[in-house]
C-alpha cells in the first residue's frame, strides 16, 4: 500500500526532528520510504504566538494496515 505521511514540528530544532522521524520510518523493516518532499516553513495558524513550523510529506510503501501504521507513527512522535 502506498501512503503519504504529513510531518510537522515547531519545537526543539524542527528540521532535525523531521529528519529523525523519516530515518525512524526507513529503519522499520515493513516500511520503505520512497520519497520526501522539500521542507517548508510556515507561520502558526491564526497568528498564534510561537515559532514557525517546518513541514514536509513523506511517501512510503508498506504492508501495514492503516491502524498499524498510525501506531508506528505515534511511537515515533512520542520519541
Amino acid at each position: 500500500m502506498l501512503a503519504y505521511i504529513g510531518l510537522g514540528s515547531n519545537l526543539e530544532d524542527p528540521k532535525v526532528q523531521l529528519e529523525r522521524a523519516v530515518d525512524s520510518l526507513a529503519k522499520n523493516h515493513i516500511i520503505e520510504v520512497i520519497a520526501l518532499s522539500s521542507f517548508y516553513e510556515s507561520k502558526p495558524l491564526l497568528d498564534i504566538p510561537g515559532p514557525n513550523y517546518i513541514n514536509a510529506v513523506c511517501k512510503i510503501e508498506t504492508k501495514l494496515s492503516a491502524l498499524d501504521l498510525l501506531e508506528v507513527c505515534q511511537k515515533i512522535e512520542d520519541k
